[in-house]
């Protein structure tokens, strides 16, 4: 609706309205595993990013950042000119790890919360549980999962990138099912919610450029020159007295 309303506005200015896309790929994603609290290896390739909720200690969250860009491109648009776009490539590799995923009997819905990262991480360090410090805002955006057919999902992040644009810290997202009861198939396996990562030499992932990206849309005036709206109300004109001779 805002963005119908800014439209609107520009027209109303005399100006043409040009939209315009741009993606940005993670420069880092993994996966982060705790046990016990105990986790925490080097993992340029993490196979896919995985995120499953709390057993016994066990879980998963996923961690990505993106290109500087994505941001410069939002601020240049200005807050309430642009949407943002995290897209994830969704696999369903069954491996020990993996015993279901969404769209699997007993696992129809699986819910992943978008959340911002509070403080710098390096995929190429040792990441432990501890080193994730999530926004206590909350999750700005939720993925919904209801299939385990491989491809694209989307979910919009522009309340985060807003964020960045406006002055904090961009350190990137965590993906979290921390805030939902554990969810487990009719085989008794831990649902999971398994994204490729961009260096991933896994199965389905290691074929193509399937890693996380955001893409930036971005809306901007272009004046119209005066003597376009003067032709334009001279057609009006005499649109008008057509009809008056018509009838």
């Amino acid at each position: 609706m805002k963005k119908k309303i800014l439209v609107a506005a520009m027209l109303a200015a005399g100006c043409s309205v040009t939209a315009q896309a741009a993606t940005y790929d993670a420069i880092q994603d993994t996966s982060v595993y705790e046990f016990l609290g105990n986790l925490g290896e080097p993992s340029g390739d993490s196979s896919n990013v995985l995120v499953w909720n709390h057993s016994s200690n066990h879980g998963a969250k996923g961690l990505m950042q993106f290109d500087a860009g994505a941001i410069a491109e939002a601020s240049a648009a200005g807050v309430g000119n642009f949407t943002a776009t995290l897209n994830l490539y969704q696999v369903c590799e069954l491996s020990s790890f993996v015993g279901a995923c969404a769209g699997d009997a007993g696992a129809e819905v699986i819910n992943t919360d978008i959340i911002m990262q509070n403080n710098a991480w390096s995929e190429d360090a040792a990441i432990v549980w501890g080193d994730i410090n999530e926004s206590t805002a909350g999750p700005f955006s939720t993925l919904t999962q209801t299939t385990n057919v491989d491809g694209w999902v989307t979910v919009d992040i522009t309340d985060i990138m807003n964020a960045w644009v406006m002055g904090a810290d961009d350190y990137g997202l965590s993906l979290s099912q921390e805030a939902y009861g554990v969810v487990r198939a009719d085989n008794g396996s831990i649902a999971v919610a398994a994204f490729c990562d961009s260096e991933s030499s896994s199965g389905v992932c290691a074929t193509g450029a399937y890693g996380p990206s955001v893409t930036v849309s971005t809306v901007s005036a272009v004046p119209v020159p005066a003597a376009v709206w003067l032709f334009g109300s001279g057609l009006i004109g005499l649109a008008g007295i057509a009809r008056r001779k018509t009838s």
